[in-house]
């Protein structure tokens, strides 16, 4: 827990930083007319602890609460047939959901901004591969996420919001973060190191392009 207690601390750090930076901002008076931004992109995901990358569809919903505040939401799929992978759990897909607060500070064409928020990480079924085994002996994380799982995760990033027309209405949207997630099975660690759980730090970056309404 003692990881997870940092990362959140790092996160209300980062936020508020922006905050303040964010209210002093001029520039958000285009902002309180549009509350709301939609995104539609790719994102990639690199999963640590099984040393693979996924890519997948990724979409967002932006709605402000305030000048400077927002509620962040995105939905992430990743098919399976797209990830760089070597273990048994190659072509398995992924869902990754989130909510979270954002916080912006904008200028006339670039919005920064930085976001935390909670949400999970999917894995979806498959057949277990005849490597995994079945009875008595620890089996590796990868063969326990073979069966089905679904995550805890927390995720810390930040990212940029840049307008591609004069009115600002059309959005090209770039995030990145630190997903932190939650494995609560017991497993043998990639280490080969046995755990009734433990956190794991995992790069994500996303684009797209969205509608500022």
């Amino acid at each position: 827990m003692t990881a997870a207690r940092e990362y959140l601390t790092a996160a209300s750090i980062v936020m508020g930083a922006i905050a303040l930076f964010a209210a002093s901002s001029p520039a958000h008076a285009q902002t309180a007319g549009r509350p709301v931004e939609a995104n539609v992109g790719l994102a990639t995901m690199r999963l640590s602890e099984l040393d693979e990358r996924n890519v997948g569809v990724h979409g967002t919903v932006d709605v402000h609460v305030a000048r400077a505040v927002a509620i962040d939401a995105a939905l992430t799929w990743f098919p399976g047939t797209w990830n760089a992978s070597r273990s048994v759990l190659d072509g398995q897909g992924r869902l990754l959901g989130f909510v979270g607060v954002k916080a912006a500070a904008a200028r006339p064409r670039v919005e920064l901004s930085g976001r935390v928020g909670l949400g999970f990480l999917s894995f979806s079924t498959q057949e277990a591969p005849t490597s995994c085994p079945s009875q008595i002996v620890t089996t590796t994380l990868a063969c326990g996420l073979a069966i089905g799982y679904t995550a805890f995760t927390t995720e810390l990033g930040g990212g940029s919001s840049i307008a591609l027309d004069a009115g600002g209405r059309v959005r090209l949207r770039v995030d990145a973060g630190d997903l932190l997630v939650r494995y609560g099975s017991v497993v043998a660690r990639s280490n080969g190191q046995p755990t009734s759980g433990f956190f794991s730090h995992n790069f994500l970056l996303s684009t797209g392009i969205g509608w500022r309404f």
